[in-house]
């Protein structure tokens, strides 16, 4: 008997999972740019800082080059999560 579809549904179970956890874990990090909103507008400072934004894509890519993963696509992704911290700010 081919246990494939057996393990392949594990994977998807486990995957299931660790999407679960991201998406909690990007929660936390919109809460804590919406944190920063206040904190930005009292003190006078924008929204937007490209120098914090290249040092997290710098983080990004060197995390991805330590995983043997792709900095291009590690750096996309840390993007998108800037860009959805900004939206949150700006509303």
């Amino acid at each position: 008997m081919d246990d494939a579809p057996k393990t392949l549904n594990c994977l998807r179970l486990n995957i299931a999972a660790i999407d679960s956890e991201i998406l909690s874990l990007v929660k936390q990090r919109l809460d804590l740019c919406r944190a920063m909103t206040p904190l930005k507008t009292e003190n006078k400072v924008p929204l937007r800082n490209t120098d914090q934004e290249q040092i997290v894509l710098d983080r990004s890519a060197s995390w991805a080059q330590q995983q043997g993963e792709d900095q291009g696509r590690a750096q996309a992704f840390t993007r998108l999560l800037m860009e959805w911290g900004l939206f949150v700010q700006k509303k």
